[in-house]
């Protein structure tokens, strides 16, 4: 995006999907609605790029880190506290989806 000379930001919206679908045009329909803010590269400091360079080279590398792990301890220990805790057990609860490249330890 900062190589393209626009940035998008957004709290409302993934804008890196609209990006991937080439729709720019929609994209800027949200910034007009106030869902998205566009900002000229010019209007970073200098250092930025090579700023965000560094932090993608380091979360490259933690990803790279974590892609062989595929057990969770904490998914066992919360599916262990639903079965035995009456409160969770019988009522409902709000589950985020589950990263599917991890499996419980069982």
């Amino acid at each position: 995006m900062y190589n393209h000379g626009t940035i998008y930001i957004s709290k409302k919206v993934n804008v890196y999907d609209f990006l991937d679908a080439d729709n720019e045009d929609l994209l800027l329909e949200l910034v007009d609605q106030d869902k998205a803010q566009r900002y000229d590269v010019s209007e970073f400091k200098d250092e930025y790029k090579a700023k965000l360079e560094e932090d993608l080279k380091l979360l490259r590398e933690i990803k790279t880190l974590w892609q062989d792990i595929t057990i969770d301890p904490k998914l066992d220990q919360f599916v262990e506290e639903l079965k035995k805790t009456p409160e969770l057990k019988d009522g409902k609860i709000v589950i985020p989806k589950l990263n599917p490249r991890l499996r419980r330890g069982e």
